[in-house]
């Protein structure tokens, strides 16, 4: 068998895996994630018997998903976390509010293919989702194939935290052979999701009216910590969580104390002195979030909270207090390095990275880093063999042979409870306690060297 990769599109979000000799005479392709610009039929070449049996979707940020349903066809699958599919329809149907062409929902949703434990495709391929932290439902793959009496594995991270997030568990580390790794960091969230945090009980606390405004997902993550958090106080403030986010908050089977869910928007009710209302989207110029926004603005006792993704524009004529916080929930540079320390793979592949972003990382983890600034196909397994990049020399490549791995990790096993919630850890969600007005850290936690979390049952 021989397993080859190539980027899918500009900003490498995307990946198609090659792998000749499943099938006889037919080369089956699976492409990870659809983001902007991806088009397989520049990618696959059907003269060659190559074929598209499946899209491995990692998680429901735009840019992972923008081009899924331009990259369908015929018997092709969508395969990703139960989690993902229960909000698939909420998101989509948000993202064709605010696009020109609309996504075929239809076609996505008949697609579908949603992952209990695992599944075999083309009668060799095992693959077995794991929840990937990052946002509820991001969902990392383990893909197994046999080779002379042994198993191989390749772990596909896409974006993904060690921490949980929202209750399901980070990425939890088996045997990996090969791992397809995000590049994208952050080393900023903890700190700013505590400010958040920190300055949303400030305001609602206080008894002025507060509004937060995130990503759909996002904002389901912040109310499931701000209703937690809530708990530790005496405080009489619920949180409001309103319109799509709402509905992503209720399909996912959250039922997070001193929170509120409300679908359908009244900005009269679900804006006021005692509540935290949170909505979407991040910027209030448009949608449900300017509706209330708009209640709000002219008010000086009141608070805007806006968790962004990056830098964006000023609001203009506003009277009432307005905080911005970048909040990324990427794994930092240590994590990433962490990771790939206790995992001691053979090689990786980093994603979501370009240019000299990209490429810095072949010098920077301890393992052979497929990392090419070109799109060309490379091939990674070969009659049998992990094959290193060219690059490396002999040299080089002993030394990483040569590292030793801190713990045994286990191999993969099919686990219907891997998305199972978790009991509440704030401290496990990159909560920074000792920083939360009127909190305190009562149970931190040190991840550096966990390999997996034991789901438990939890809101």
């Amino acid at each position: 068998m021989n397993i080859s990769f190539k980027y899918a599109n500009r900003s490498n979000t995307s990946v198609l895996l090659k792998f000749d000799g499943i099938i006889d005479n037919q080369t089956l392709c699976l492409l990870v994630d659809a983001g902007e610009g991806t088009d397989v039929d520049s990618l696959i070449n059907e003269d060659e018997n190559e074929f598209l049996a499946g899209i491995l979707l990692t998680h429901l940020h735009l840019d992972h998903y923008i081009s899924l349903d331009e990259n369908l066809r015929d018997n092709t699958r969508i395969y990703t976390s139960k989690e993902n599919e229960k909000i698939l329809n909420t998101v989509l149907s948000e993202a064709n509010s605010n696009r020109t062409n609309s996504f075929n929902t239809h076609q996505i949703q008949s697609s579908v293919t949603p992952i209990t434990d695992s599944i075999t495709i083309g009668d060799a391929l095992t693959i077995t989702p794991v929840p990937a932290g990052h946002t509820p439902g991001a969902t990392g793959f383990y893909i197994q194939f046999g080779s002379d009496g042994d198993t191989e594995t390749i772990l596909i991270t896409g974006d993904f935290t060690r921490r949980t997030v929202a209750g399901y568990s980070g990425l939890p580390l088996h045997e990996t052979d090969t791992l397809i790794l995000t590049g994208a960091t952050a080393d900023s969230f903890q700190d700013s999701i505590t400010s958040a945090l920190d300055k949303a009980l400030e305001h609602g606390v206080s008894g002025s009216p507060t509004l937060v405004t995130a990503s759909g997902l996002n904002c389901v993550h912040f109310t499931y910590l701000l209703g937690h958090l809530l708990d530790r106080t005496s405080s009489p403030s619920q949180v409001n969580i309103v319109g799509q986010a709402a509905k992503l908050y209720d399909a996912l089977g959250y039922a997070v104390p001193n929170v509120n869910s409300i679908q359908e928007y009244d900005a009269g009710n679900v804006v006021g002195e005692s509540y935290i209302t949170v909505s979407g989207p991040d910027i209030p110029n448009s949608g449900g979030a300017k509706l209330l926004f708009d209640e709000i603005r002219h008010d000086p006792n009141a608070g805007l909270i806006q968790l962004v993704s990056g830098d964006r524009g000023d609001i203009a004529d506003s009277q009432c207090t307005i905080n911005r916080y970048v909040t990324v929930n990427h794994p930092t540079m240590e994590t990433v390095e962490n990771t790939i320390e206790l995992l001691n793979p053979e090689q990786a592949i980093i994603t979501h990275q370009t240019g000299d972003n990209l490429e810095r990382y072949r010098d920077q983890l301890p393992t052979a880093v497929w990392a090419p600034k070109d799109n060309q196909t490379y091939t990674f397994y070969k009659d049998g063999e992990w094959t290193p990049p060219h690059w490396i020399n002999k040299e080089t490549l002993r030394k990483y042979n040569s590292s030793t791995q801190p713990i045994k990790l286990p191999a993969v096993a099919p686990d219907t409870d891997s998305f199972r919630r978790m009991g509440v850890d704030l401290g496990g969600e990159g909560v920074l306690l000792n920083n939360v007005m009127m909190v305190s850290d009562t149970n931190s936690s040190d991840y550096k060297y966990s390999t997996a979390s034991t789901p438990n049952p939890g809101v």
